[in-house]
């Protein structure tokens, strides 16, 4: 059983909005939400980033920083500040 003392007739949980909000307060907050939520529901995962056309790239970087040469694995973190800090358990 739920208590209802805390949700109206129409089912929306009391204290989302102010007791006094107008019509332009209520409008901006679905607005952020909507956002939010899409924003939210777009990381399904099926954008993942890919080293494809960039590892030689990368790796001449780490050689040219380092002076030695390594091999970007395909599975290597595709962010390059966290793939430059695993630089040193590339394949030489």
């Amino acid at each position: 059983m739920t208590d209802s003392s805390n949700t109206p007739a129409g089912g929306v949980r009391q204290g989302l909005l102010r007791a006094g909000a107008t019509r332009a307060e209520s409008a901006a907050v679905a607005a952020a939400l909507a956002v939010y939520l899409d924003d939210w529901g777009d990381d399904t995962g099926t954008d993942t980033e890919t080293w494809d056309g960039k590892r030689f790239q990368f790796a001449g970087r780490i050689a040219g920083l380092t002076g030695c040469a390594r091999r970007v694995p395909r599975g290597a973190p595709t962010d390059e500040w966290t793939a430059a800090g695993r630089a040193d358990r590339f394949e030489r």
